[in-house]
């Protein structure tokens, strides 16, 4: 980092950044990161937890943004799947035979010069490649939550509710599996229990369909049997694939009512 670099970093209103969270108007700084890379280097599309403002310093940066709902459209990885957060679709070489809804995705432009600062709210997928043949840029990440409101999450909007709807349904069904061995450390790939977290909503979903031609008065279909692998995932299960089911309903029953409420 040379001198002119130090000086635009130390340039930055830390004092002001305090104040605004001794007031509660800003969640706390969680980490920096500062960038460097050369012409073409590419982040794949994906979308963080924390807001995250990113300044460029140096070179140009082009940032394709899509809004929290286009999550259909982006086929994300499973919750504990290595790349979560990540979507599936390579952007650059897409499979439509594989992923026929991506090109539904509508995102949203922005190229980033020397001085500029683009706000990432939480959920917000980007797609970010470098323009320049060299590159610097901070990235300043803050905290998800209030520092006197810790259960008041910072800058997610109404527009991905889904998304963290969909992440919770994961991580409820994903406790209700023991941890295999290696996979302990929450913080790392699962595969297996996202495996096993798939094969469960594989069934719920068939459970779900049954219901709902039950109710509308159609015959009823039974659920297509499972695969051996499948039955194998779920024998792992710590409660009754009946209860677990119920308490995701009642899971996603209870955030559509806390929506009605806030409307």
């Amino acid at each position: 980092i040379d001198d002119e670099m130090q000086s635009d970093l130390w340039s930055i209103k830390f004092d002001l950044i305090k104040e605004w969270q001794e007031e509660n108007i800003l969640p706390l700084v969680q980490r920096f990161y500062l960038f460097a890379g050369l012409g073409g280097t590419l982040y794949h599309c994906h979308y963080d937890l924390q807001p995250n403002l990113h300044v460029q310093l140096s070179g140009r940066k082009r940032f394709i943004l899509f809004p929290p709902e286009d999550w259909e459209n982006l086929y994300p990885f499973p919750v504990h799947h290595d790349l979560d957060r990540r979507s599936m679709v390579d952007l650059d070489a897409p499979d439509s035979e594989k992923f026929p809804n991506w090109s539904r995705a509508r995102g949203l432009l922005v190229e980033l010069e020397p001085g500029d600062a683009l706000y990432i709210p939480p959920y917000w997928w980007h797609h970010v490649q470098s323009l320049t043949p060299q590159t610097t840029s901070m990235a300043m990440w803050f905290f998800e939550y209030y520092p006197l409101s810790s259960n008041v999450s910072y800058g997610v909007g109404p527009r991905a509710l889904d998304v963290v709807l969909m992440r919770d349904v994961e991580e409820l069904v994903g406790k209700h599996f023991p941890d295999a061995p290696g996979e302990e450390d929450c913080t790392k790939a699962r595969p297996i229990k996202a495996s096993q977290v798939a094969a469960f909503l594989r069934w719920l979903k068939a459970q779900v369909i049954v219901q709902q031609t039950t109710r509308d008065g159609s015959a009823a279909r039974p659920a297509a049997a499972s695969p051996a692998e499948e039955e194998a995932a779920l024998a792992a299960l710590t409660v009754a694939r009946e209860e677990l089911l119920a308490s995701v309903l009642g899971l996603i029953q209870d955030r559509l009512q806390e929506r009605d409420s806030s409307d």
